[in-house]
């Protein structure tokens, strides 16, 4: 994905000069297949049935009917897997504008605007990461103002890394998405060079962006591989501790051993002594 990245940095650049203009068609069709490409791959990595790129690691998501949306402000609350102390207030301006959301969470007040345009055709995700929302609209938003709400929240896939059921026997991870929508690209970008021009700045975004979702796997990757040194050096340790204690029981055992051997041969010698006592006595009759 990062090099599909550059390389629509590049693709952006040529469509960008004055030059270009008799190619952006082409341009711009090999544009629109690497962006198809960064979601198939993001939606297709998986390891053991689990996806890693598309959101869905360490992410439970629910989906529940919003409620209609017939003036500018409305509350979207009821939506299944949403906390019951969270109220979601949205205000809206149809056909295109921003989105604002603010809600209650436990850390106090949390609004978050987030800008869109209302889809022609198909749905659109409006995301509020900060709130851990999903507003999906469709193209009858614009005229009727109603909407899908998905919620979405970051519970982490839990790793256990220790032999009991308590949090510090267990390390969290959440992988990042890296899917078009997150990383805010859209087709047909570089039929223009104005267009063109723009999307440097979104690609640059986007490589950030990804650089993130990076970063974050890395540090989660270090982690693991610390606890996984911690782990094999607490195996050592336990090693150690069973041998010392073997070796204690050993020294135990032959120094019982020694003890019943001097025993018996002095046992042995006492009763060879009695036995020549007699001998002894009958030599004196000789």
């Amino acid at each position: 994905i990062s090099q599909m990245l550059v390389r629509l940095k590049e693709l952006a650049t040529q469509a960008a000069s004055a030059n270009a203009g008799a190619n952006l068609d082409k341009i711009n069709a090999e544009g629109n297949k690497l962006i198809e490409e960064i979601d198939r791959i993001a939606d297709s990595t998986e390891y053991a049935g689990a996806k890693l790129l598309n959101g869905s690691f360490g992410v439970t998501v629910s989906s529940g009917t919003g409620t209609a949306i017939t003036s500018g402000t409305a509350g979207l609350i009821g939506a299944t897997g949403l906390e019951s102390e969270v109220t979601y207030t949205v205000a809206l301006s149809a056909g295109g504008g921003t989105f604002t959301i603010s809600a209650t969470l436990g850390v106090g007040q949390v609004e978050q605007t987030v800008d869109y345009s209302a889809p022609t055709s198909g749905t659109q995700e409006v995301r509020f990461s900060a709130l851990g929302l999903t507003l999906k609209v469709d193209d009858s938003f614009a005229t009727g103002l109603t909407g899908t709400m998905v919620s979405t929240t970051a519970t982490a896939s839990v790793f256990q890394v220790g032999a009991k059921n308590t949090s510090d026997d267990q390390i969290g991870i959440s992988l990042g998405t890296a899917t078009t929508t997150e990383l805010d690209l859209d087709s047909d970008q570089l039929l223009s060079a104005t267009d063109a021009q723009n999307f440097l700045d979104t690609v640059d975004a986007a490589i950030a962006t990804l650089n993130g979702v990076r970063g974050d796997i890395g540090a989660a990757q270090n982690r693991l591989t610390y606890a996984a040194a911690n782990l094999a050096s607490t195996i050592e340790n336990v090693q150690a501790a069973e041998s010392v204690i073997r070796d204690v029981d050993m020294a135990a055992e032959m120094t019982t051993f020694t003890k019943n051997q001097i025993l018996l041969q002095a046992g042995t010698a006492m009763l060879a002594q009695a036995n020549m006592a007699p001998q002894q006595v009958l030599a004196l009759f000789g």
